[in-house]
């Protein structure tokens, strides 16, 4: 499964299951910066206004939701409540993606008419979080694998030095094509 099918199935689950007018994914890129990667109903402007926004450290694997059941009443910079209401926006709240080590990111849940979180909301976005981040975390690792495996078969391959592996009794599993020449076999042989 592909990340973007995750996603996909998440910004559905939001808004039919917690039926949020909008929803989005935000996911930390390498450098740390928190960034869109799905959303529904999001204007650019909007998206552009507040995608670096992150109310928690990335570290802190405690990380509860936050809800704000009126956009016009929060604690925010003007800026920001603006482009937020020009948006059609009135209620929100953020939901940490928390994976293994450290935060992975957030999805958000909009409402375009003041509301309030119930908590059994709440507990929904919190287990549609952990199956997210489930997935992310999964899906991260194997991509960070694959890589790995690439850059190992890069220098294996690719070395003038004979390499090869063995299994514990002593069979040759693998070798590199410097072996292959040295021994004088091909490794089909």
């Amino acid at each position: 499964n592909s990340m973007e099918d995750a996603f996909s199935v998440a910004i559905q689950s939001i808004l039919t299951v917690i039926k949020a007018d909008r929803a989005s994914i935000l996911l930390a890129d390498s450098a740390g910066k928190v960034r869109f990667r799905a959303w529904e109903g999001l204007s650019r402007e909007y998206r552009m206004a507040t995608e670096e926004h992150f109310p928690w450290k990335m570290s802190d694997l405690k990380a509860q939701p936050i809800c704000i059941a009126d956009i016009e009443k929060a604690d925010l910079s003007e800026g920001l409540r603006a482009t937020i209401l020009k948006s059609g926006i009135r209620a929100c709240a953020f939901i940490p993606l928390i994976g293994e080590n450290q935060l992975l990111g957030k999805f958000m849940m909009y409402h375009n008419r003041v509301h309030t979180y119930e908590p059994g909301e709440i507990n929904i976005a919190k287990v549609l979080a952990v199956n997210l981040s489930t997935v992310i975390d999964r899906i991260q690792s194997q991509a960070a694998l694959a890589e790995s495996e690439a850059k190992f078969r890069t220098v294996f391959e690719g070395s003038r030095a004979a390499i090869y592996i063995a299994s514990v009794d002593g069979y040759f599993i693998d070798f590199n094509p410097s072996m292959e020449n040295m021994l004088g076999y091909r490794r089909e042989e």
